[in-house]
């Protein structure tokens, strides 16, 4: 068991989060951020002003639309 409780699943286990439906939003929410950010600074480019979103910004995204999704 890991700190949290869980039973970890196997390495070569086809199981585990991603598999789960809460891992499948997760995922999809942050590939959304991914996608989001992406046209983001695109636009921003086009407009003339630089942007650049970080690994902290994705997370964050990615985490508000996965708990924006799970209510």
């Amino acid at each position: 068991m890991n700190e949290n409780g869980h039973k970890p699943a196997p390495l070569k286990a086809p199981e585990g989060f991603l598999l789960t439906y809460q891992g499948q939003l997760l995922a999809q929410a942050f590939a959304a951020a991914g996608d989001v950010a992406a046209a983001t600074e695109r636009y921003a480019a086009n407009c003339g002003m630089e942007l650049q979103f970080t690994s902290e910004d994705l997370r964050d995204t990615g985490l508000s639309i996965y708990t924006t999704a799970t209510k």
